[in-house]
């Protein structure tokens, strides 16, 4: 009895044994064409096809690229050789399915996104029905390969024709970077340390940190820009810990203060130009052109300011080599560093999935560009001078590490921080109790940026003479969907002028906007010029009703911008009134 059940315990492994093996190689197929095209043939071509976008080279995330695929293949191999047979075909069948709609959405169906080409992915605004139809042929397609799966199959027709579908597809993306290699082999020969100006028709430059703790020995504008600085993250920290802000004498803190814009783009653009943003241009056609004619910073240049700016491309110009030349920290990179390879690798990667998912799920991914994939390059120039990066920890190592110079030249610096990023309390979000310590340490690690220059202005006795501005672009967006809002957004707002320095920090209500930031710089340095600034927010009295305006944009492929005009107490969401509407510019903001 014993060796019978041990013939039958045998006998049944064998076969189990032998059915394993069986599906060794069909399942080895079937596991790596979808990671193959994502993590590989894809990146590769979106690469190849837009090289003067990338400050990389192909050798800086290829290496990575391929783990991500080895590892993503491996799982789905093992994963499918322990699924029963059943189970075993429905899940080959969907994997083959996805894989065929992946290339055929990417290669055929992504009609009006310009082949995804550099910062135009995504610039594209498609029908309701065109969606629809496109969902419904994904839905299809797996369907039936699903319905295929659970027919009997006795003589292997439908594991064959997936077979043949997974060769087909797998060989024409194993094409994809053999014609690139043929029609574009410097996409392959460039070799790490190569910068972007070895590929691009116009010379490539970066904003460093150079002269980020440079003091004028005369004259001292400093403009802190304080990502995502909501008033209401001011407010708390001042009534939590009152410490942070003790360094502000001579100070207002105008607590009824709104920005223009509720992003970055075109927040930070507009905050340096007062230029206002044409929704009908795209991202590169206004910024392009942002920075001619200009009256703000060209004015202060005439003005003997040296002129520096720190803050990332793409938000607030394309390339640095489109800034005025007086930009003095805007250097030529000669070399640079990838600070994150996993990082970059999965930027491509989530660039591709970007193109090959459905249309309609393409609404869902945010900050599809070559700014993604470029923030993990960090450049230098032959003086060592890094490019800047806006992330908080970055800037507060940085200018904690560096000791202070003088020049006897005037000075203008713009600095902008990630600032309040890693903070998501808002009014509709009612979840304080959980982001309080958040809130604090982050404004309080903001502001230890912000009193180091205060506190060397003041030992230098230069503090009285300078003046001192520190807002944020935008207050928390709470939700980037609604084409409109339902709530006041106050950003936080502390002025500092020349000529005051030892009075206690004064709250004021007078009711103000970003339109009124340069009079009160040209105002405070005594410029006199032909041109309009507005008026000083030293000018507007507290208890007077004044009109201010919002721009509000939506960042999805069915672009909206709505704009809001505010006469009143803007905490009083009362006062916000809808003046216009406009859906469906036929393209993403984020072009």
């Amino acid at each position: 009895a014993f060796s019978i059940k041990k013939g039958v315990i045998a006998l049944s492994e064998t076969k189990e044994n032998f059915s394993i093996k069986k599906r060794i190689l069909p399942t080895l197929l079937i596991s790596v064409v979808l990671p193959f095209i994502v993590t590989i043939s894809v990146p590769l071509e979106i690469f190849a096809n837009n090289i003067e976008e990338f400050n990389f080279v192909l050798s800086d995330f290829i290496g990575t690229s391929l783990i991500f695929f080895l590892g993503s293949s491996a799982v789905f191999f093992f994963a499918l050789l322990a699924l029963p047979k059943r189970a075993y075909r429905i899940v080959s069948a969907i994997l083959i399915s996805l894989a065929l709609m992946f290339f055929i959405q990417g290669t055929y169906l992504n009609q009006g996104f310009d082949s995804l080409q550099g910062d135009n992915m995504g610039a594209a605004e498609l029908s309701l029905t065109t969606k629809i139809l496109n969902t419904a042929l994904w839905l299809i397609v797996v369907a039936v390969a699903i319905v295929l799966a659970c027919l009997k199959d006795k003589k292997g027709v439908v594991s064959l024709t997936g077979i043949i579908a997974s060769v087909i597809v797998l060989a024409t993306q194993i094409m994809s970077p053999l014609s690139i290699a043929l029609t574009n082999p410097e996409v392959f020969s460039a070799q790490s340390g190569e910068l972007k100006n070895n590929n691009s028709k116009k010379e490539h430059e970066i904003l460093s940190y150079k002269n980020i703790t440079q003091v004028s020995n005369n004259k001292n504008i400093f403009y802190f820009c304080i990502d995502r600085f909501d008033e209401l993250y001011a407010e708390y920290a001042y009534e939590q810990q009152p410490e942070i802000f003790s360094e502000l004498t001579g100070f207002t803190w105008f607590q009824d203060n709104i920005s223009i814009y509720n992003h970055t783009y075109p927040a930070i653009a507009h905050m340096l130009t007062m230029k206002n943003y044409d929704a009908s241009k795209s991202r590169t056609e206004y910024l392009e052109n942002l920075y001619t004619e200009n009256t703000t910073l060209s004015v202060l240049n005439e003005n003997n300011y040296s002129i520096n700016l720190y803050s990332d491309s793409y938000y607030s110009f394309t390339d640095a080599s489109s800034l005025p030349d007086y930009v003095e920290n805007a250097v030529t990179p000669v070399s640079y560093e990838i600070t994150s390879p996993f990082g970059l690798s999965f930027g491509m990667t989530f660039t591709s999935l970007f193109r090959g998912s459905p249309t309609l799920l393409k609404t869902v991914y945010k900050d599809v560009n070559s700014y993604t994939c470029n923030s993990f390059v960090l450049e230098k120039d032959a003086d060592g001078n890094e490019s800047f990066k806006t992330d908080l920890d970055s800037v507060y190592e940085t200018v904690l590490d560096k000791n202070f110079n003088g020049t006897d030249k005037n000075n203008f610096s713009f600095i902008h921080t990630s600032g309040c990023h890693n903070v998501n309390y808002s009014r509709e979000s009612n979840n304080l109790k959980e982001q309080s310590s958040t809130i604090i340490n982050t404004v309080k690690k903001n502001f230890d940026i912000v009193n180091k220059y205060i506190k060397y202005l003041k030992e230098q006795g230069l503090y009285e003479n300078s003046t001192i501005i520190i807002t944020g672009d935008h207050p928390h967006h709470v939700d980037d969907l609604p084409h409109t809002i339902n709530s006041p957004r106050l950003t936080a707002l502390f002025v500092k002028p020349a000529g005051s320095s030892t009075e206690p920090l004064t709250i004021s209500q007078a009711q103000v906007s970003h339109d009124n930031i340069w009079a009160t710089i040209m105002q405070s340095e005594n410029i006199t010029t032909s041109n309009d600034y507005g008026t000083s927010v030293f000018d507007i009295p507290e208890g007077v009703n004044q009109t201010r305006r919002y721009v509000w944009h939506t960042y999805s492929d069915d672009f909206a911008e709505s704009t809001y005009s505010i006469t009143g107490p803007g905490a009083d969401f009362a006062n916000w009134e809808l003046t216009s509407k406009t859906i469906q510019y036929g393209r993403r903001l984020y072009d």
